[in-house]
């Protein structure tokens, strides 16, 4: 996904967290998934419910990062309770990205939803994979 902040001023209802989603066992169990050194996921859960609560209302998004910075892995940590892994070889122009979703949107898929098939577009054209993490 790609860098855009909305201002914390004007909270986007549909941005909001559900926090006893993010509380839970069922949400906590998934960083169990990306790693398994316990610190670690630990540690990902406590700062990725950090963010959430901070953000909650809003809209950020960073995509290339992983590329740009030469992470092996990326997190994206979603207000909705979702996360997703990914990994990049490529830097992901915006405007394809923006061309996917609105084709999405025009489709009748959700915004959110228009943003994962968004992603998995660009994952079938580009050196990228993203994957779920359930």
């Amino acid at each position: 996904m790609f860098f855009f902040e909305s201002q914390r001023y004007g909270r986007n209802k549909s941005t909001m967290i559900n926090k006893s989603y993010i509380e839970s066992g069922e949400y906590r169990r998934k960083f169990d998934r990306i790693t398994d050194d316990a610190n670690l996921a630990r540690l990902l859960y406590n700062k990725a419910k950090e963010m959430l609560y901070h953000r909650s209302g809003t809209e950020y998004e960073d995509f290339n990062s992983c590329y740009s910075h030469r992470y092996r892995l990326g997190i994206i940590i979603c207000h909705n309770g979702g996360i997703y892994t990914y990994s990049s070889g490529v830097i992901v122009s915006r405007q394809l990205y923006r061309l996917y979703c609105s084709e999405f949107i025009d489709r009748g898929l959700s915004e959110c939803e228009a943003r994962i098939q968004a992603i998995k577009e660009i994952e079938r054209n580009n050196e990228i994979v993203f994957e779920e993490v359930k």
